[in-house]
């Protein structure tokens, strides 16, 4: 059986970012000038579905640039512990990562992309199953 899932992400840059929005196996390169809501509708049978946002081609030097996961909607739902359930992989820079004494390698409920790095969210389809079990609402009947 193939479920339809339809993903919205809205994304808000801080200053100019580059990014690469993925829902399953589509993929959206952008340079971020205003806040945008990216859709997606995905037609898949049941099993993992990755959704990801990776910030590219920030300077080492450039302290100011990041993205704001602003809102995630799943299937007509939104809710904050979706972007809270995400991890965010940064991607430090050399030198600065060499000075610090208790750098991260993942960071768990950000929405802050302050690094080049991937933030990437792990769902499952059925999408309403996933939800379900992220908001808590008791017992599932398969």
């Amino acid at each position: 059986m193939q479920y339809n899932t339809h993903v919205e992400i809205t994304l808000k840059p801080v200053r100019r970012p580059t990014v690469v929005v993925q829902v399953g196996d589509q993929l959206v390169h952008a340079q971020l000038v205003h806040t945008n809501t990216y859709k997606f509708e995905i037609t898949q049978a049941t099993g993992p579905l990755i959704i990801a946002v990776e910030m590219r081609e920030k300077s080492d030097t450039d302290s100011s640039t990041a993205v704001i996961i602003e809102n995630i909607s799943l299937g007509g739902i939104s809710d904050p512990k979706f972007i809270w359930t995400g991890i965010y992989r940064p991607e430090y820079p050399e030198l600065w990562a060499s000075t610090q004494t208790d750098l991260k390698e993942t960071i768990e409920a950000t929405n802050y992309l302050g690094w080049n790095g991937r933030w990437e969210l792990q769902t499952t389809v059925p999408i309403f199953t996933w939800i379900h079990q992220i908001r808590g609402l008791g017992w599932i009947f398969e």
